[in-house]
């Protein structure tokens, strides 16, 4: 008999919980059951609101973190003339590293010894240096640049992505988007190029280091992906593994193009003098870093092209209202046909049957328009 009742309450809890996950598929709406059963049904509810919340809290955090950061450095590199933005990189990395560092010797985070292994030995040259290089390449032109162009256009100039995207697709035989997809494409080269024509302070070394970076980004972002996927590495194993990668290849390059000026113009004093300011330069430094590495992890390549996409916009705003810049009525006509190609060619990359209508579309209005023409 007690073995019987025994039986029946098991019966009794796992059906409750079918009934919780079957409440959940269908919009929270919940049975009336018992309330020993009643817990249970809010348990899968309840994990996806957090995994929700969390997700939305890093991407917001992601919006906020990085136009901060990008105008604390804005103000180093300009009003307190420390033109040095390879050593300036260096704050966050080193930063990031120290934060994974004693989460992982105070016992709050575990580095998983599989972990270890993907970048142990020779596979630290293999895995781990060419993220490391290209996040330094990236973020060391990445702030120089704000020496040579306008704070807007710089943001203008990040829709033209798409365009580095292809052109690595060619180079690696990677089956190449859509043929939609790639009028897209040209029309963002289109916008951009008016963006620079309409532009009246573009210089040449300016342009060059905003599409340097975007392209090590580019690069950065999937071997990163590669690395959070195939390995399953988490969020501080990303950090702690490749951040002294990144962290060497920016000391070697700022020891070597900015050491001897900066101690000769005195510039290796500015940080003592200031030390609130880069302090925040490097906690920002490090807080984008780890919040890239979670948004990367928690979304998808698709969702941070968005995200990117409105922060930059948000961004030709505060160039605007902060700074002052103007920005031609044919500069903003570009960047919107830019941004257009931008929408357009994510839209076709997610839904390829959509692309393929288009297409066909396209092609038999302009067969048509040909016959005409005869």
């Amino acid at each position: 008999m007690m073995s019987c009742c025994r039986w029946t309450k098991v019966d009794r809890a796992s059906d409750a919980e079918t009934d919780a996950k079957a409440a959940c598929g269908e919009n929270g709406k919940h049975a009336t059951q018992s309330s020993e059963e009643a817990p249970l049904k809010h348990v899968p509810c309840i994990a996806a609101q957090r995994s929700m919340l969390v997700t939305v809290l890093a991407c917001s955090a992601f919006m906020l973190i990085g136009p901060a950061l990008m105008m604390l450095n804005k103000y180093i590199m300009e009003d307190l003339h420390f033109h040095h933005p390879i050593s300036l990189c260096n704050l966050g990395v080193s930063a990031s590293f120290i934060v994974a560092k004693l989460t992982v010797r105070t016992g709050v985070g575990e580095i998983r010894e599989e972990s270890r292994r993907v970048v142990a030995g020779n596979a630290w040259f293999r895995v781990a240096l060419p993220i490391g290089l290209m996040k330094a390449l990236c973020m060391s032109s990445g702030n120089a640049v704000y020496l040579h162009l306008s704070f807007g256009l710089i943001q203008m100039l990040k829709a033209c992505t798409p365009l580095i995207v292809l052109v690595v697709m060619r180079f690696t035989s990677v089956k190449s988007p859509p043929r939609a997809a790639v009028w897209c494409v040209c029309a963002i080269v289109a916008g951009t190029l008016v963006e620079v024509k309409g532009e009246l302070h573009a210089t040449f070394l300016g342009l060059f280091l905003a599409l340097s970076s975007q392209s090590c980004e580019a690069v950065s972002t999937v071997l990163t992906q590669k690395i959070l996927q195939n390995h399953n590495f988490t969020v501080l194993e990303s950090m702690y593994l490749t951040a002294p990668a990144a962290g060497v290849c920016l000391l070697i390059g700022g020891t070597l193009f900015e050491g001897h000026s900066m101690v000769e113009a005195g510039h290796h004093l500015i940080p003592f003098e200031h030390p609130t300011v880069f302090f925040c330069s490097a906690a920002l430094g490090a807080g984008i870093n780890f919040i890239s590495f979670l948004v990367m992890r928690l979304t998808s390549a698709l969702t941070m092209k968005i995200l990117n996409t409105f922060r930059s916009i948000g961004l030709v705003v505060i160039g605007v209202v902060v700074y002052g810049e103007y920005h031609s009525p044919k500069q903003l006509f570009g960047y919107s046909i830019a941004i257009t190609g931008f929408a357009g060619y994510n839209l076709f990359q997610m839904f390829p049957d959509a692309a393929q209508k288009v297409e066909s579309r396209v092609i038999s209005q302009v067969q048509r328009f040909g016959g005409y023409c005869r």
